[in-house]
C-alpha cells in the first residue's frame, strides 16, 4: 500500500479482538504466523485480502509496536493511535480506498468450517482516531470457502465507534455460506489497524514451550530451545538469558520470556531413567503343557523396546524368527518340537533405537 499524500484525510484504526465463536476460533489471532513485520503476502493462517488488488502485497501491511512506535512498512509518524494497555503487539495495517481501489482487508482462517443454520459469534474491540469525516469505523466482516474476498459472503458490519468498544457480530450461517473456513475483515471508508490481540499480558508463542517432559539417560544432554523471534527476551531458573539451555542433569527447569509488556513461561520436568540395556534369556525351556517354561522368552530386560529372536540347530539351520516379546514355542518351520540344545541369536533395539545383537545357546527339553 502507498501513502499517496500526507494531505490526505488520516484515519486510524485500531481493532484487537478476542474471539468468541460458539463452534469455530480464528486459527492465528495473534498474527504469529507472519514473518517479518512489512508487507506480506499471506500464510496458511492469515491472508492479504482485498477487493481489487492485482498483486497481494497491496493490501494490509503487517506492524509491530515496539513499546514506543510502531514499526514496518509505513511511517511511524502517519500512525498516531498507541495500542490499548496488555500484550498489543502485532496490527495489521488496512487501507481505504483512496490509497487502493476497492479498500483493503485480512482473511483469518477458522479452525473448522461453517454449519448452515449454526448461530456463530465474533467479538472484537476496536476504535478509531484521526480525521476522515466523523471519524466513524464501521467494518464490515466476511465469509469465504477460500481466500478470495471478491467472492465472500457479506455478513454484516460492526457498529461505528470513534474510540475503544467491543461489539459483537452474531449471525447464522447462511447455505451459501456452509463449508466456509474464511473471516474477513474490510475497511472501505478509512483506514487504520488490526490487532493481533493475545491474552493480556500473556505472550502466545506456542504451549507447551519447552515440550513435553522428558525421561533422559545418564550422560545425555538436553538442548531446552524455546520459540525464537527478534526481540525475545529469555530469563531461565539460573540467572542465564541465553535462548539455547543445555541441561545434564535431572530436575525441573523454567523459563520466562518477555516481548514488550508481553510475557509467557513455562516449566520442564527432567527425569533420569535407566537405560542399560539388559536382556536375560532362559538357557532350558520345556514346550511340554505343563504350563511352566512353555515359551521361550525374556526373563528380565530393560531398556529394550522391540526385538526379533532366531533360532538355529546344531548344524547352523535356521528354524524359528519370530517377535522377542512374543517367545518360542518350540516347533521348527516344519511345526515339530524336536529337542535338544540350540543356538539363539536376538536382534534388539532399545528406546532409543540403537541396534544390539544378543547371542547364546538353549536346551530344548520334554
Amino acid at each position: 500500500m502507498t501513502l499517496h499524500s500526507r494531505a490526505c484525510l488520516f484515519f486510524v484504526l485500531a481493532i484487537f479482538f478476542f474471539i468468541q465463536a460458539k463452534a469455530q476460533r480464528i486459527v492465528d489471532p495473534c498474527f504469529l504466523s507472519i514473518e517479518p513485520p512489512g508487507k506480506f503476502s499471506g500464510s496458511e493462517d492469515v491472508t492479504n485480502a482485498c477487493m481489487s488488488c492485482s498483486n497481494p502485497y497491496e493490501g494490509a501491511d503487517m506492524v509491530e509496536w515496539n513499546g514506543s512506535e510502531w514499526i514496518g512498512a509505513l511511517p511511524q509518524a502517519d500512525i498516531k493511535i498507541s495500542p490499548p494497555p496488555g500484550c498489543n503487539i502485532r496490527a495489521m495495517w488496512i487501507g481505504y480506498q483512496y490509497w487502493t481501489s476497492g479498500g483493503e482487508g485480512i482473511g483469518l482462517r477458522l479452525d473448522k468450517p461453517l454449519v448452515a443454520g449454526v448461530e456463530y459469534q465474533f467479538t472484537f474491540t476496536y476504535a478509531s482516531a484521526g480525521g476522515t469525516g466523523n471519524g466513524n469505523f464501521s467494518p464490515k466482516i466476511y465469509t469465504n470457502s477460500t481466500t478470495q474476498l471478491r467472492t465472500a459472503f457479506y455478513t454484516g458490519r460492526l457498529p461505528g465507534v470513534n474510540y475503544w468498544r467491543t461489539n459483537t457480530l452474531v449471525f447464522t450461517a447462511q447455505s451459501e455460506q456452509a463449508g466456509h473456513t474464511w473471516l474477513f475483515l474490510h475497511a472501505y471508508e478509512s483506514s487504520g489497524m488490526v490487532l493481533g490481540q493475545c491474552d493480556v499480558n500473556k505472550l502466545e508463542v506456542g504451549a507447551p514451550i519447552l515440550g513435553e517432559d522428558i525421561l533422559t539417560c545418564e550422560d545425555d544432554k538436553i538442548n531446552l530451545a524455546p520459540p525464537f523471534k527478534p526481540g525475545y527476551q529469555y530469563y531461565w531458573d539460573d540467572g542465564s538469558n541465553g535462548r539455547i539451555r543445555t541441561i545434564t542433569e535431572p530436575g525441573e527447569y523454567w523459563v520466562n520470556i518477555q516481548y514488550g509488556n508481553c510475557e509467557a513461561a513455562d516449566t520442564i520436568v527432567i527425569t533420569q531413567q535407566d537405560c542399560e540395556v539388559r536382556l536375560l534369556m532362559p538357557n532350558v525351556f520345556t514346550p511340554n503343557k505343563d504350563s511352566y517354561n512353555e515359551r521361550f522368552i525374556p526373563m528380565e530386560h530393560n531398556f529394550i523396546e522391540k526385538g526379533i529372536t532366531r533360532i538355529y540347530n546344531r548344524w547352523g539351520k535356521e528354524v524359528f524368527t519370530g517377535e522377542l516379546f512374543e517367545g518360542w514355542n518350540g516347533k521348527n518351520n516344519a511345526g515339530d518340537i524336536v529337542p535338544g540344545i540350540y543356538y539363539y541369536a536376538i536382534d534388539a533395539t532399545d528406546k532409543k533405537q540403537q541396534k544390539h545383537i544378543i547371542k547364546g545357546y538353549l536346551t530344548l527339553l520334554l
